[in-house]
């Protein structure tokens, strides 16, 4: 899900669930959905019929029944499913994700995606795909639906709109590797926003990250923006890198985390080594893009480093977890002798970045 601050097979219907029969859903259906959080379910009524979308809203949110979610609010989420993104005027989020992330599942017998506008439980909580609903208990209430947030649809649009493609990739990650590490979701999803032209949806995202940077990259998530952000930049370097085709092997693998990556890499052609790709990228999170290492996310910002205005100095005590790393600056002039004593049973790279006269040397 999207709290805002505060998954080599052959892509296509092969992985798809087996799909239940529904009866036919026209504007002015109601339905029951589980919500989670919510005890029972919530009573919605379809507001958009399309060719890849439903739009329901929960009743008691719809503005005739005392809400304030209008026709407005869903025929401009339904056009951005299903006609133009900010990124392509002529595709939908629909079509830009599918033809990058592959098939979404069908569960329901319903070609069209679920959307459905509710008044989720908990603060903060701008949008969520629910992978219990899939696989709910009672057929009848299983679908392929996302969830948005009915008060971050009227007064967080952009935000809203750019977890509407976050939770579409998860949707459709599930349907091809219901086991992948949650932190390649999330980047991948992360990325999902921005293919469709909505990058930063969280504007504190990148920042919150790039003041932590130290923080472990691979294999342990949190929901916190800073998380958000570092899983965002590096699958979007690696997009930027190697193009689409990495990002759609990602997704098909079988295999999860960096496995998964450094087989995605071998499909495409590429030596599959994922240190080859994470070194490049603390690099150019470290420098700001500078010394030719840079990619499109980051926009010349950099990771905030620790500070070093005089020497000498006694030791200097940081840590730094795996796949993660630490800056230092050292901003006083002259040359400089520096010890690291990093961990024996460890494997560290140490770098050193000087900038002189407008020029980074490395």
């Amino acid at each position: 899900g999207r709290v805002a601050s505060m998954p080599m097979r052959q892509r296509g219907g092969a992985a798809r669930v087996a799909s239940i029969a529904q009866d036919l859903i026209a504007v002015g259906t109601q339905l029951e959905f589980p919500v989670f959080g919510v005890v029972g379910t919530v009573s919605a009524t379809c507001r958009y019929v399309g060719d890849k979308v439903f739009v329901f809203v929960e009743n008691r949110q719809w503005d005739t029944e005392g809400g304030s979610v209008f026709q407005s609010h869903v025929d401009g989420l339904a056009t951005l499913f299903e006609q133009s993104t900010p990124a392509d005027s002529q595709r939908g989020i629909y079509d830009l994700a599918v033809e990058t992330f592959g098939a979404p599942p069908d569960v329901d017998g319903h070609e069209q995606v679920f959307l459905l506008i509710v008044d989720l439980p908990f603060s903060g909580l701008i949008g969520l795909f629910d992978a219990n609903v899939a696989d709910h208990a009672i057929p009848e209430l299983r679908r392929d639906v996302i969830y948005l947030d009915e008060l971050a649809v009227r007064r967080q649009s952009y935000l809203a709109r750019g977890t509407l493609a976050h939770e579409f990739q998860h949707l459709i990650h599930w349907n091809w590797d219901k086991d992948e590490e949650v932190w390649i979701d999330e980047g991948l999803s992360g990325y999902a926003e921005e293919l469709v032209g909505f990058p930063d949806a969280d504007p504190n995202a990148v920042p919150a990250f790039l003041d932590a940077a130290s923080l472990p990259l691979a294999g342990f998530f949190e929901n916190e923006s800073r998380y958000y952000g570092a899983t965002y930049l590096f699958v979007t370097y690696l997009a930027q890198l190697y193009g689409q085709p990495l990002i759609s092997q990602i997704v098909a693998q079988a295999r999860n985390g960096i496995f998964g990556i450094e087989d995605a890499l071998e499909q495409i052609g590429e030596v599959g080594d994922f240190e080859k790709s994470w070194a490049p990228w603390v690099l150019a999170n470290m420098t700001g893009g500078q010394a030719g290492f840079d990619y499109a996310a980051l926009a010349g910002r950099r990771a905030d480093p620790f500070e070093v205005e005089s020497l000498p100095l006694p030791s200097i005590s940081g840590f730094a977890e795996r796949w993660g790393a630490i800056s230092i600056l050292f901003r006083t002039p002259g040359n400089l002798a520096i010890d690291f004593d990093g961990e024996p049973a460890g494997r560290y790279r140490v770098w050193s970045y000087t900038w002189r006269n407008g020029a980074g040397e490395l």
